[in-house]
């Protein structure tokens, strides 16, 4: 059984979103001559695909992203990949658990939480308090930085002045493009999409307000394992982890 995350409203997005970004459901990835095929969550395609980039062991490698859990489903479908780098350990889990993934989950990068406005001078609850339109959050339920976003507005006991304005974005990715275009005057992204908001007001959010935001890789059932081996050692070595570190990551255990 899938992670019992909260459909609600956001439920046509993210049906949405499946539909739109669903690659071609194939056999098990067998053709070695195919190239190293990664299912990235997207909030870490640009650092993934940075990191993976040149590497003559492996050549051009194909990233497809989308939300974690948008992903997620579509492993279960029976789309084939050799690794999924995954924003959120519940979904990682669960792929592990039901067989979906080869092997242990190595964790690459970490991440943190901020608020994003476009009124200086006011404090942050002022802002909440005059909301007029929507707050930028991606789906809970196909999203992680949705569901982090959600915990930490609900440890902060302001969830309900929020939840009937959430934009309910697709992935972190279109998430953070509402704030750029202002289409939402307020709102919550990746502390490694803040440096597209020079001009705004970023408020780091405390992280014990949330669960750990960790970025796992993992080998998957129906990819090569040997490919999925090169390119998890890739995504370790000191050239990965200078890689997250330019696009704003923090640095994994592993």
């Amino acid at each position: 059984m899938a992670p019992k995350l909260e459909l609600s409203r956001f439920r046509g997005a993210a049906a949405s979103l499946v539909v739109a970004t669903a690659l071609s459901c194939a056999p098990g990835m067998t053709a070695q001559s195919a190239p190293p095929r990664a299912l990235v969550a997207a909030s870490v395609e640009a650092a993934v695909a940075d990191a993976l980039a040149g590497r003559s062991d492996l050549g051009t490698v194909e990233v497809h992203a989308a939300a974690t859990g948008s992903l997620a489903r579509q492993v279960e479908l029976g789309l084939a990949a050799d690794v999924f780098v995954s924003a959120d350990s519940v979904w990682m889990q669960h792929l592990v658990e039901s067989g979906h993934a080869s092997g242990s989950p190595v964790e690459i990068a970490g991440n943190r939480l901020a608020w994003v406005h476009r009124q200086p001078g006011r404090s942050l609850e002022a802002v909440a308090a005059d909301l007029v339109g929507c707050f930028a959050m991606p789906d809970p339920a196909a999203a992680p930085l949705g569901r982090y976003t959600r915990q930490a507005l609900t440890g902060l006991e302001v969830w309900p002045l929020f939840e009937a304005r959430a934009a309910g974005s697709a992935n972190a990715r279109a998430n953070a493009a509402l704030l750029r275009r202002q289409d939402c005057p307020i709102g919550v992204v990746y502390a490694s999409d803040t440096g597209a908001f020079a001009e705004a007001v970023v408020i780091p959010i405390d992280p014990r307000l949330h669960d750990p935001i960790r970025y796992e890789v993992v080998g998957l059932a129906r990819g090569r394992p040997e490919v999925a081996e090169r390119m998890i050692a890739a995504l370790r070595d000191d050239a990965a982890r200078a890689a997250f570190a330019r696009h704003g990551f923090a640095e994994g255990a592993s």
